[in-house]
Order: C-alpha cells, then sequence, then structure tokens
C-alpha cells in the first residue's frame, strides 16, 4: 500500500543521514578495533557493516589447514555461545572437483561479523569479540570441520553438513 511505501521511504531515508552513518561505521570500527587489540587477525580497513576475521591467519601456525575448513569449525563452535557469524571462504566459495576428489579454495578465506543496523550494542559486539578470543586462545586444538554431506552440491554452504573431527 501507499502509506507502507511511504513508511519504507522515510524509514531508509535516515540511512543516508551523517549521524546515522557516522554512528553505524563508528561503532563498527570500535568492534573492529576492540576485537584486532585481542589479537584476533582482521582484514582491514573494517566495512560499514561487518569485521571480516581472516581464517589462514587465524589458524596460522596450527595443524588446521584450508581443506580442514576451520572457519566451519569456528562458526559452529561459537554458536554455542549465541554467536552467529558466517563462513565466507574456503567452504563458501571453494568447489569439489568430483573427477580429481580435490578441493579448489578461493584466494580469500574469512568469517564475516555482520554487525545488522540498530540491533546491536557495544557491548554486545564486545561479547562476540571475547568469545571469538576465548577460541582464538585454544585455536590449536580445535577440531577441523569434515564435510559428510553436500559437498559436492550447487550452494553447497547453505546445504552441507558437517561432524567436527
Amino acid at each position: 500500500s501507499k502509506r507502507q511505501n511511504k513508511a519504507i521511504i522515510c524509514q531508509n531515508s535516515n540511512f543516508t543521514k551523517e549521524e546515522y552513518l557516522s554512528g553505524r561505521i563508528g561503532l563498527v570500527e570500535d568492534f573492529g578495533a576492540y576485537m584486532s587489540g585481542l589479537g584476533i587477525p582482521l582484514v582491514k580497513p573494517f566495512g560499514g557493516h561487518a569485521v571480516y576475521i581472516d581464517i589462514d591467519k587465524f589458524f596460522e601456525g596450527t595443524s588446521i589447514t584450508r581443506g580442514d575448513f576451520g572457519g566451519i569449525a569456528l562458526t559452529a563452535l561459537l554458536l554455542l555461545k549465541g554467536v552467529r557469524l558466517c563462513e565466507l571462504g574456503a567452504f563458501a566459495f571453494g568447489h569439489y572437483d568430483q573427477k580429481t576428489k580435490t578441493e579448489k579454495f578461493p584466494p580469500n578465506n574469512y568469517v564475516r561479523a555482520a554487525v545488522p543496523r540498530n540491533k546491536y550494542e557495544r557491548d554486545d559486539l564486545y561479547y562476540v569479540a571475547d568469545c571469538v578470543k576465548g577460541l582464538y586462545d585454544i585455536r590449536g586444538s580445535l577440531h577441523k570441520a569434515v564435510p559428510i554431506e553436500g559437498r559436492d552440491k550447487t550452494l553447497r554452504h547453505f546445504k552441507a553438513k558437517f561432524a567436527l573431527g
């Protein structure tokens, strides 16, 4: 209806106001700076809507390789703390070659910590960072994520099932 469209337009016009943008971008920058200060390897500069964890650097010096899908393992373990992040790397953008039975990996291997607008406060984001830090501190003992179903499907990051092994 016209009334609903007008409400949406009015709400969306706030997203172009300097006050809103500086507050939102500032919150993401603060979140990234806090997480970076904890020693978590991040992609810089931080985005306006998310902070990206560099998974290759996160697991550097451990036995976890790209083929162990550490980003999937990290996001699964964070769910146990009520933290939902998204793997956007080796599994989401990789490809399993049926003929050679090998993975083809993308150039980047990240986990995204998105910050939905008007949902989280600083303490919420610091909780996320502290949970990531807890796993970062024990990263050498984290299990790999083993695809048990859907490794070869299209949009596999939506359809696959894993076991931690």
